[in-house]
């Protein structure tokens, strides 16, 4: 199955592809920044801890799970997960249905490979907004379009 590395510490493998399941398990290598706050408008997410502890935050509720506990992410909640520590976490994440999800991983994963690691912020904005069926940031009301809009056509050099 395919893998995808999003941030430096955090890499997807899928495990399972069903029309109405998409099922990764994570590697988080270590404690980090989280994922900015975002949500998905048409697709919900269930985590299972592994191995490890993981930090939750599921509309502004915070909780760190261990190792059996689970949690679930509705449609549209605001969310961010990550390792909750060092020791790093191993986590089952299902997202359901999977829509265009792989397709947006796929994308993450590709743009950080070309750009050596992290992208610059204007080839993550037209990500973003290419895949804004599947992921939205979390910004104040009207602000995101305008921002992203802007910032997706800033030239990048290489």
């Amino acid at each position: 199955m395919d893998t995808y590395r999003l941030t430096d510490h955090e890499t997807l493998r899928v495990t399972r592809r069903e029309p109405d399941l998409l099922e990764c398990e994570a590697v988080y290598a270590t404690a980090g920044k989280l994922p900015p706050p975002h949500r998905h408008p048409a697709q919900r997410e269930h985590f299972e801890v592994l191995e490890g502890r993981l930090r939750t935050i599921v509309d502004g509720h915070e909780r760190v799970l261990a190792a059996g506990e689970t949690i679930d992410v509705p449609v549209g909640a605001a969310h961010q997960m990550g390792a909750a520590d060092e020791a790093g976490a191993r986590v089952r994440w299902q997202t359901m249905p999977p829509l265009r999800t792989e397709e947006w991983w796929a994308a993450l994963s590709d743009a950080r490979e070309r750009a050596g690691g992290d992208p610059p912020l204007p080839v993550l904005a037209r990500a973003v907004r290419a895949h804004a069926d599947v992921f939205q940031l979390v910004l104040p009301a009207g602000l995101a379009r305008p921002v992203l809009a802007v910032l997706a056509k800033v030239p990048v050099g290489r």
